[in-house]
């Protein structure tokens, strides 16, 4: 995890595998937000929650046995006990003799035996069915943007890199001997693995890469290691220490060159105040913890082949005087580089404890006793009269929502993309009118005596294809939508003049700042806490 990422959880893990798996136009970031929002993210019903949202159908069953699952060819989702813990998978294929399954422990897809995946299934089946999905809204534009972000994300890496290639390649066009070519290239290699180190911490070891690297076994655990206490010094910890060494030594030499050996040497002292560590590090290993950390060895071991390559070249040769000169830039680029790291790691931190308390923070905000409590806090309203609104579902509903939107607003057209969510509650009657003041063109005004000109022909329900028609549109074109309703007449349009008065006024006495604007039961909707994303939450059939 990083600065900018959400902490994957067991379902939302589970919940990527199936909409990868069916090739859906659905971002993996997108998903991975929702289940950290959600009020419930690491459940089932955050994972129904979420598929059902793009129109994926679910169904759960209580199925005992395993072999029953064999004529259901697509994947499902399954709870498995392992280790005394429950943990949801996917089961992709199952024959006679084995089953391809997604291993909640080590996170990739495997073949298991049929016998030994009957021990851990616990009898609980979620089936999906894809057909009718709807895609992502601006998957596209969203999938681009997410790309960028890691490009972003990735650009440290790339730097120390191209760093060590420029160093490299300075080396060898110049002539210079073959040992400042291997030392940089040590120097380099640290970086990248205490680069990795420091990222990885913040999500408590538990990435890909250490994942890859460190098996784990009787004597090999990296976790064991880089989770204790001898980790860090008064709360710094090592790897944060070691990127700090690697990457300013790595950041001196390229500035200053091969000419000028004195800082080289310099480098080469350093190096020599690092090797207590290696007696350090192999005594807790050893003696305490009593695990090995392969990571932690292909440190030690860096440090003692740059001092082996610093004995061989002589680099170890070098006056008090000179020292002190050298010394400083070190120092320099080391704190900075040392006071960057924390700063890292401190956002990371902080990122992760807001993932951590938002699914709580949702739970006490989709209550609806809090929810209506404070609805009841906002401005009240008069009833909007039906006429002058566009009505979907029954007005004798319990909940009334309004929306006051602009025509040719952005917002407005993916906040009704939201709204249509909501037609087959039978427990929300939905009004809609529009935002016009006397100053706005004649294009504006004419749409919106177009709308009511249709609602007066076809009724309210007509209208439902009307309006996702019209805010489907990336570029909407009066004229053009126009052509579409050729038996609505200018006249029937002129007559719908007094619509536009009507909600001149309206918008005057509500004082409308934005568009869209929610009232709920003739309140106004609590925009400081909720949006018309929450509406699915907020007034589910399920609640």
């Amino acid at each position: 995890m990083n600065m900018y990422n959400f902490t994957s959880t067991n379902s939302s893990e589970v919940c990527w595998k199936i909409i990868k798996y069916n090739r859906l136009s659905i971002n993996k970031e997108t998903i991975y937000r929702q289940f950290a929002e959600h009020p419930y993210p690491n459940s089932l019903m955050a994972i129904i929650d979420i598929l059902e949202g793009y129109n994926i159908a679910t169904n759960s069953y209580t199925i005992k046995s395993l072999e029953a699952l064999k004529k259901y060819d697509k994947p499902k989702i399954v709870l498995v006990h392992i280790n005394s813990e429950s943990f949801f998978s996917v089961i992709y294929s199952i024959s006679k003799e084995s089953v391809i399954w997604y291993n909640p422990i080590t996170h990739r897809q495997e073949s298991v035996s049929f016998e030994d995946l009957k021990k851990i299934y616990a009898g609980i089946v979620t089936f999906i069915d894809v057909k009718d999905y709807i895609a992502e809204a601006e998957y596209e534009n969203k999938y681009k943007r997410f790309f960028i972000k890691r490009v972003v994300e990735a650009i440290p890496a790339f730097i120390i890199i191209i760093t060590i290639l420029f160093i490299a390649l300075s080396l060898l066009l110049s002539g210079t001997p073959i040992y400042l070519e291997l030392y940089i290239g040590g120097v380099g290699i640290g970086s990248i693995i205490c680069a990795i180190l420091v990222h990885s911490e913040v999500n408590e070891y538990k990435s890909y890469i250490i994942e890859k690297l460190c098996p784990v076994g009787k004597i090999w655990d990296c976790s064991t290691v880089l989770k204790s206490s001898a980790n860090n010094i008064y709360g710094v910890n090592w790897s944060t220490i070691g990127l700090a060494y690697f990457t300013g030594t790595l950041i001196v030499l390229a500035c200053v060159g091969p000419t000028n050996l004195n800082y080289w040497r310099m480098a080469a002292y350093l190096n020599v105040i690092t090797l207590p560590f290696i007696i350090y590090s192999l005594y807790y290993q050893i003696m305490i913890y009593r695990h090995w950390c392969i990571i932690c060895l292909s440190i030690l071991s860096i440090l003692l082949y740059l001092f082996i390559i610093s004995c061989l070249s002589g680099l170890l040769n070098l006056h008090l005087g000179i020292i002190l000169n050298c010394f400083t830039p070190f120092v320099i680029v080391d704190l900075i580089v040392l006071w960057g790291s924390n700063m890292y790691k401190s956002l990371c931190e902080q990122n992760k404890k807001y993932n951590e308390l938002f699914p709580y923070f949702n739970r006490v905000r989709f209550n609806k006793n809090v929810f209506y409590t404070l609805l009841d806090e906002y401005p009240l309203i008069e009833k909007v009269p039906l006429d002058m609104s566009i009505n979907i579902g029954q007005s004798t509903a319990p909940t009334t929502i309004l929306k006051i939107c602009d025509p040719f607003c952005r917002s407005c057209s993916k906040s009704h993309i939201e709204m249509e969510k909501l037609y087959d509650n039978k427990n929300i009657f939905l009004q809609v009118i529009f935002y016009v003041s006397s100053k706005d063109n004649e294009t504006k005004k004419n749409i919106i005596k177009l709308f009511f000109a249709l609602k007066e022909k076809y009724g309210n329900q007509y209208m439902l294809q009307v309006l996702h028609d019209w805010y489907s549109q990336t570029d909407k074109n009066f004229e053009e939508f126009r052509k579409k309703y050729n038996d609505i007449d200018d006249k029937a349009i002129n007559a719908q003049n007094n619509k536009i008065t009507w909600l001149v006024q309206k918008n005057i006495e509500l004082k409308i700042q934005y568009t869209p604007t929610f009232y709920i039961n003739n309140h106004h909707m609590p925009d400081d806490f909720y949006s018309y994303n929450d509406f699915s939450s907020l007034f589910t059939d399920k609640n």
